[in-house]
This record gives C-alpha cells, sequence and structure tokens, in this order.
C-alpha cells in the first residue's frame, strides 16, 4: 500500500466507510465511477466523537456499579475485610492484565482491543447482577483483567494525533470522564435505590454492549501508522516480556512512568481515607457528602475546558509538569492545615487542578517518548501503576489516619510532589 493511502496519523484517521485493512484510501469511488475525495477531517471528528461517547458510557457504568456495589455486599452481610479482599483482587487484577492489554492493542489495533474491554466491563456488571454470595462477587471481577477501556482510549487517541495536538486531545478525555461520572452518580442512585441492585447491574451490563457496538461499528481496525505492515511472530505475541523490558529501558519512558507512581501514590495516601475524613471530621451526611463528589467533578470539567486545554496548546510539557506538581504541593499544604468544610473545598479546587493538568501531561509525555508502534504497551503500563498504587496505597492510608492522624496524610503528599519536582528539574532535557 503507497504511502498516500497508509492512514496519516498527524492529520487523523477515518473510521469505518469503505475501509481496506481499517484505514482510510485518500478516495472513494462514486456511483458513476468517479473518485471521490473523502474529508479525512470529519472522518477524524466521527471517531474522536465515539471515543468520547465511549469514555461517557465507561465511566457512567462504572459509577453506577461502584455505587452499587456497597449496598450489594451490605445485603450479602459482607465483612469489612472480605471486602478489603475484593478491592484489593480488583486491583492485583489490573494490575497483571494492564501491560498484557497494551501489548493486545499494538499487536490487533484499536478496535478489537476497545470492544474486548467493554465486553469484559459487560461481563462484569451481568456476573454482578446474577450473584448471590461473596464467592460470586469475587469470581465477578475474573473479567475486569481485560477491561482496560481509559487504556484503549488513550491509545487510539495517541495513534491519530501528533505531538503538538496529543495533550489537548487527550486532555479532551478529562471533560468526558467526569460528565459520565456525574450521569452515574445521579442515575445509579435512583436505579438502586428504587429497583434495587440487580436492575442496576443490569442496565450497566446493556450500555457496556452499545459501547462495545459503537467501538466495533466506528474505530477502525488498525489506527497505527506501521512501515513494516507483516508482524513477525514475536512482534506479535502478546505475552512478550521482553518487549515490555525495552520500553522501560527508554530513560524517559522509566522516569515519566516513576513520576507517574509517585503523583498517583501522594494522592491516593489522601483519597483513600477521603470519605471518612469528609464523614468523621467534618460531619458531612450522604446527601452534603453527593454534593460535594459533584461540585469535584464540576470543577474538573471547568479547569479542563478553561485552564489546562489552552496551557497544554501554549507551553512544553516541562513547565506544566513542574506546575502540576508546585499545585499539588499546595493543595496537600491545605489538606494537612485544613479544619473548615470551606477548606475542604478550597482543597477540592486546587487538587483538581494540579491531578487533571499531571494526568493530561503525563500521558502525552509516555507517548511521545515511546515508539508510535508501542503507543498501547505504554499506556498499558501506565494502567499498571494506577494499578499498582491501588495495591499499595490503602494500608499506608489507614495505618497513618489510625495512629498519626489526618493532617499527616497531607504532610506525606506535600513531601511526594516536592521530591518529584526536584527529579523534573534535573531530567528536564528528557521532556519534549
Amino acid at each position: 500500500m503507497s504511502s498516500r493511502k497508509a492512514m496519516d496519523v498527524s492529520n487523523g484517521v477515518g473510521v469505518k466507510n469503505g475501509v481496506t485493512n481499517g484505514s482510510l484510501p485518500d478516495k472513494e469511488v462514486t456511483r458513476d465511477n468517479r473518485p471521490k475525495k473523502v474529508d479525512k477531517t470529519e472522518d477524524r471528528k466521527r471517531l474522536m466523537t465515539a471515543v468520547h461517547v465511549s469514555n461517557v458510557l465507561y465511566y457512567t457504568c462504572l459509577t453506577m456499579n461502584k455505587g452499587a456495589l456497597p449496598y450489594l455486599a451490605k445485603r450479602f452481610e459482607i465483612s469489612n475485610t472480605l471486602w478489603g479482599h475484593i478491592i484489593t483482587t480488583t486491583a492485583l487484577l489490573q494490575f497483571v492484565g494492564g501491560p498484557l492489554f497494551g501489548r493486545f492493542g499494538d499487536v490487533y489495533g484499536g478496535r478489537l482491543s476497545l470492544t474486548l474491554s467493554c465486553v469484559a466491563m459487560a461481563t462484569w456488571a451481568a456476573m454482578l447482577s446474577v450473584s448471590t454470595s461473596f464467592q460470586g462477587v469475587l469470581l465477578s471481577t475474573v473479567p475486569l483483567v481485560f477491561s482496560h477501556v481509559p487504556t484503549a482510549h488513550q491509545m487510539v487517541i495517541s495513534d491519530v494525533t501528533d505531538d503538538a495536538s496529543r495533550s489537548v486531545e487527550l486532555g479532551a478525555l478529562r471533560v468526558s470522564m467526569p460528565v459520565g461520572s456525574m450521569i452515574g452518580s445521579a442515575l445509579g442512585g435512583i436505579l438502586t435505590e428504587t429497583y434495587g441492585t440487580t436492575t442496576t447491574f443490569l442496565f450497566t451490563a446493556m450500555l457496556s454492549c452499545v459501547s462495545a457496538v459503537l467501538a466495533w461499528t466506528y474505530i477502525p481496525v488498525q489506527t497505527k501508522q506501521r512501515r513494516d505492515k507483516r508482524l513477525s511472530p514475536k512482534k506479535r505475541e502478546i505475552v512478550n516480556f521482553r518487549e515490555i523490558a525495552r520500553l522501560l529501558k527508554i530513560p524517559a519512558v522509566a522516569h515519566l512512568l516513576g513520576m507517574k507512581f509517585a503523583f498517583i501514590f501522594a494522592n491516593m495516601i489522601i483519597l483513600n481515607s477521603y470519605p471518612i475524613i469528609v464523614r468523621d471530621t467534618f460531619g458531612m451526611g450522604p446527601q452534603e457528602a453527593g454534593i460535594f463528589a459533584m461540585y469535584n467533578s464540576m470543577v474538573a470539567v471547568v479547569f479542563q475546558m478553561v485552564a489546562i486545554r489552552p496551557l497544554t496548546r501554549r507551553y512544553k510539557d516541562f513547565h506544566l509538569m513542574l506546575l502540576s506538581s508546585l499545585v499539588l504541593t499546595s493543595s496537600y499544604v491545605i489538606a494537612a492545615a485544613m479544619t473548615e468544610r470551606w477548606h475542604l473545598y478550597l482543597f477540592a479546587v486546587s487538587r483538581s487542578f494540579g491531578v487533571n493538568l499531571r494526568n493530561t501531561v503525563i500521558m502525552a509525555a509516555l507517548s511521545k517518548a515511546s515508539p508510535r508502534e508501542d503507543t498501547g504497551a505504554v499506556m498499558g503500563l501506565g494502567a499498571m501503576v494506577v494499578s499498582l498504587t491501588q495495591v499499595v496505597s490503602p494500608p499506608i492510608s489507614a495505618y497513618i489516619l489510625d495512629h498519626v492522624g489526618y493532617p499527616f496524610l497531607g504532610v506525606t503528599s506535600a513531601t511526594i510532589t516536592v521530591m518529584v519536582a526536584v527529579f523534573i528539574l534535573m531530567t528536564k532535557d528528557e521532556f519534549r
């Protein structure tokens, strides 16, 4: 296939419409056999719309499932210890599946990887709807080893954007994510309270199936531009630790993953105990806590559209990474010193800006630091890092809260982000 007929990742890709091997030719043929030029801008807009709709559906389903799960656990009289086993098992499955799913996406393309993730999400919800015991709930987590919808979205966007626009497009995912969370919070609460958890899980299973159909219909088979279309058998292996190790040997990739772990670990130390602090220390009831959660989501959307999107267009990754670490350090200092309810809202504003900026810039920087054909594997490693923090941080957070007090949570997180800022200054030459 000539280079003109290959997918142009710099200018975007099209969706399936006269697709050959998942990419769009430059011309279509009309009824009278005359060539007609394809508008790649429109095709790219259609693809991006499909990704964002899928992102909204995913976070709607995830929020509804997470909201209904505690009530299912209460019905089965699952103890706090057993509930902890479910959370840990889920995190471990995501930890193992992250890099393997990334390799799967690199080999088999965006359409199959995103469809598989949506089907796994639907299977998880369907199994929860028929669970009758703790063992059933625990078994239902197994399909989550294949469910990495955000990773698939990040991979597709990284494949079809150039370095200049990647931060902006990845950041746009941070807008559709809280939209889905807000829809899921409102809809999930109504369904669970009115019709019960079974109806909620069946509804999310149906929505996940809709998302799978959307992915199969509008995502190209292969979103990458390969120089060699015929991969060797070793390159096609999913479980290929040499390929993963090769990526980790790239200094920029290893450093960015290390910074991502430190950033998220610092955030999770506070986030794990946040509901308890809000409830016990500041006396928020369920209704006020729900309003506070919606406030957090709305702040995230506003910051992404008003501040972060313009910043990623104007400034380099190095400056934005340094800015996010300084903002997060300030927010954690506020967390250590907060004594009034309005301090919570101030903390939420500063943390939301820092976290959203950090996530946007790190994912864009990772995709730039890695070869284009390995973006899926790199995004999978990023997901693995997130899962690792979810395994490691809860016991540390609980110990600090019980034995030292919540102010020290903020002190610990602020110390970590200061160390990350110093490391960023030391490795600034690795940022594009």
